[in-house]
């Protein structure tokens, strides 16, 4: 299982306290959207950052990229097409989780279970074939929203995020560009992105994230309420 996309899941669970249940205001205060750098080269600055995505779509992987990771930062890989063979290589390295596209990667690396695998969702796609993700054994999925690190986030990009972020029912990451601000930052939060991925220098975006106010109860947790099961025994404690 991938450390990343289990940190996404239980920041997911933090949110969901059960109704009459009083949330713990010292995890409240620790569920913050994750900061993704796409970077290129394992020589990247990593400071800052709570995952490193290496951008390998058209380079493939290079022996300096895996023997020059960093050991003490989560990291991923994006790729166009994964074959198993690359998924070995880069479990070996220490890779956590892998980005691609259900158009052209080949169904047998459903066979690894220790990378985590987000799936690359073009915003083109039909609410049936979205539905169906729910479903798949895929553990997150990504949506790019701009097509560069300096182009603003539109109106339309949130409302592409809100449809993401309410079928998808994954833990849901989102490309962004680099100049976010906090209010930008919290709305995609309440529309149900738990981590952006951006390029460039990240130290600005670090504490623009550390300001924002990440406590608003989002979209999903709104429409879903969690009920407290109750059980034979917790009837019986009551008389």
């Amino acid at each position: 299982m991938s450390k990343f996309i289990d940190k996404l899941n239980k920041l997911i669970r933090v949110e969901s306290t059960p109704i009459g249940f009083r949330r713990d205001q010292t995890a409240s205060s620790a569920r913050k959207i994750q900061l993704v750098s796409l970077v290129l080269k394992s020589e990247a600055d990593s400071s800052g950052v709570d995952a490193i995505l290496f951008d390998i779509r058209d380079k493939g992987i290079e022996s300096d990229l895996l023997s020059g990771v960093p050991g003490d930062i989560t990291w991923g890989a994006w790729l166009k097409s994964p074959k198993q063979k690359e998924l070995k290589q880069l479990k070996d390295a220490g890779c956590d989780f892998i980005v691609f596209p259900a158009e052209s990667t080949p169904l047998e690396i459903i066979e690894e279970q220790e990378i985590g695998k987000v799936l690359e969702i073009d915003t083109s796609i039909s609410d049936p074939v979205l539905r169906s993700i729910v479903e798949l054994p895929v553990d997150a999925v990504l949506v790019s929203v701009v097509s560069g690190k300096d182009n603003p986030l539109t109106w339309y990009d949130l409302m592409i995020l809100q449809r993401f972020g309410g079928f998808s029912k994954k833990p849901l990451f989102a490309r962004v560009p680099a100049k976010v601000s906090s209010s930008e930052l919290e709305a995609l939060w309440e529309v149900g992105v738990m981590a952006i991925v951006t390029e460039g220098k990240t130290d600005k975006l670090r504490k623009t994230i550390d300001k924002a106010d990440f406590t608003k109860a989002r979209k999903r947790e709104k429409n879903e309420p969690v009920i407290r099961q109750v059980s034979d025994n917790d009837i019986e404690d009551e008389f």
